[in-house]
């Protein structure tokens, strides 16, 4: 018996909601380990991240017009991703969302038994073939919360909470093993730089600076820098920096002041041919014959600086093709 005051209406309207309640705590549960598409970077470089903040560790840089798989939303303005091996997060303003895209995002592992591959992206699809639980597929591309994948001769589709990501480099393992985890998005790729006894070297192991010296120290701490956001006019950790800015910053904490800008940090110091850099000088660069960036020399042909096109404080290679065309010469304050 229901209560007096408690409708048969007002009861199957309490019922429903309740239901549909439910309903979208199940839904939303199963949007946490499901694509939500596929997405496509829309600027000259864009950073992927350890975590949601500005602030967070890089772990590689994706360039206008790359594939990434998103996999889901991780707050208002990150996606969660998977791009170039690794797993981590983008600034979501930065990428261009799509339903599908055909890509070679990895090697999928099944994560379940008797899971069935589908000629179409969707569960009325005809089952090609059922996998095993810890076979592989290779993974060709996305459609929504469906991996387009291949096993063997057959061609079809897995959603995605079927399918664990992993990753292999074949320049680093011809052994063909695991070098990247989705789950944990660490691997054993090295990294540009790495700390070796108080000195920093190159994946190789040839020596770039010693941190004990003064210029040495300055590049060590222009380094905690790395991943800071790019602003336009920035010359602080907290607002961000550009490149004249961050040059400005980091020598003035060891006693060089210089003007803020590019042309006019130029005019300082003495100037260094090119073949005589060393750590701590200061390189310049700009379009036909002008300077309009500049950055800190670490070594071994690597600098540090404020990137517009990367959106933070990055390391480039004076070899990289742009920055070989456009360098425009050095100087050196300490």
């Amino acid at each position: 018996m229901l209560p007096k005051k408690l409708t048969r209406t007002t009861f199957v309207i309490i019922m429903t909601a309740l239901l549909c309640g439910a309903f979208a705590v199940s839904a939303s549960a199963a949007n946490e380990t499901t694509n939500v598409g596929a997405g496509i970077v829309r600027v000259n470089e864009l950073c992927l991240r350890t975590a949601t903040n500005s602030q967070s560790t890089i772990l590689d840089y994706a360039s206008k017009g790359d594939n990434v798989a998103i996999i889901k939303w991780a707050n208002s303005e990150w996606y969660e991703v998977i791009y170039n091996g690794k797993r981590g997060f983008m600034k979501a303003e930065f990428v261009a969302p799509t339903d599908s895209l055909n890509y070679e995002v990895g090697i999928g592992e099944i994560v379940g038994d008797s899971v069935r591959l589908r000629e179409t992206p969707g569960t009325d699809g005809t089952v090609l073939k059922i996998l095993k639980l810890d076979s592989t597929v290779k993974v060709t591309g996305v459609n929504t919360e469906w991996y387009k994948v291949e096993s063997g001769e057959v061609k079809g589709y897995i959603r995605s909470d079927y399918i664990r990501i992993v990753f292999v480099d074949s320049k680093t393992n011809t052994g063909g093993g695991l070098l990247i985890d989705q789950d944990t998005g660490t691997g054993t790729t090295p990294a540009p730089l790495t700390v070796k006894n108080d000195s920093y070297t190159n994946s190789t192991g040839e020596l770039i600076f010693d941190s004990s010296s003064t210029t040495g120290k300055l590049s060590e701490f222009a380094m905690k820098f790395l991943g800071t956001r790019y602003v336009y006019g920035g010359a602080s950790p907290d607002s961000g920096f550009d490149c004249s800015g961050f040059v400005m910053y980091v020598c003035g904490q060891y006693g060089v002041k210089l003007p803020h800008g590019a042309t006019a940090q130029s005019k300082y110091g003495t100037a260094v041919a090119a073949d005589e850099l060393k750590t701590g000088d200061l390189v310049f660069f700009g379009p036909g014959g002008g300077i309009n960036h500049s950055g800190i020399y670490l070594g071994d042909g690597v600098f540090i600086h404020a990137s517009s096109a990367g959106a933070c404080v990055k390391l480039n290679n004076l070899s990289d093709s742009y920055y070989k065309t456009n360098y425009r010469g050095a100087v050196r304050v300490f």
